[in-house]
């Protein structure tokens, strides 16, 4: 079953609705300013706690990285594809359930106030992705001893 997923995705497959989301503030992203010793600079996007109470949230930062003499622009989307879908980590995945967490990441993309299209996210790199299987054990078994 896949579990977390992290896409990429570039700067102009995404527009930013409220640059006040992101801390530092993504307001002046595309302006010169001083790169930390890695050549990057990192921009957070945390959902708040009202928001988290309602549904899960993908965790989103961008990253402008320093490229000779120019910058990239890319936005990273981690999320649990469960707990997107389901709440909850143990209920396990399939393919027909592709869509519907494409049409919910999206639409919380939106809360959090970014507007990637539905056809971005089917189509985005996929950085990493975290399998895991969720194994019954009736008789009283520990993981450690299974």
């Amino acid at each position: 079953m896949i579990d977390t997923i992290v896409l990429m995705i570039d700067d102009k497959n995404f527009s930013i609705l409220d640059h006040n989301r992101f801390n530092p503030s993504t307001e002046f992203l595309y302006q010169p300013v001083k790169f930390n010793s890695h050549g990057e600079q990192k921009f957070i996007c945390n959902p708040t706690k009202k928001e988290k109470e309602k549904y899960y949230f993908p965790r989103l930062s961008i990253h402008k990285r320093f490229y000779g003499a120019g910058f990239g622009v890319t936005m990273k989307i981690e999320f649990s594809a469960p707990k997107l879908l389901f709440q909850n980590n143990f209920q396990e995945l399939d393919d027909a359930d592709f869509d519907s967490v494409i049409q919910i990441l999206s639409s919380r993309m939106q809360e959090l106030k970014i507007f990637i299209h539905p056809d971005v996210l089917k189509k985005a790199y996929v950085q990493k992705i975290d399998y895991s299987k969720n194994i019954f054990l009736d008789n009283y078994t520990v993981p450690k001893s299974a």
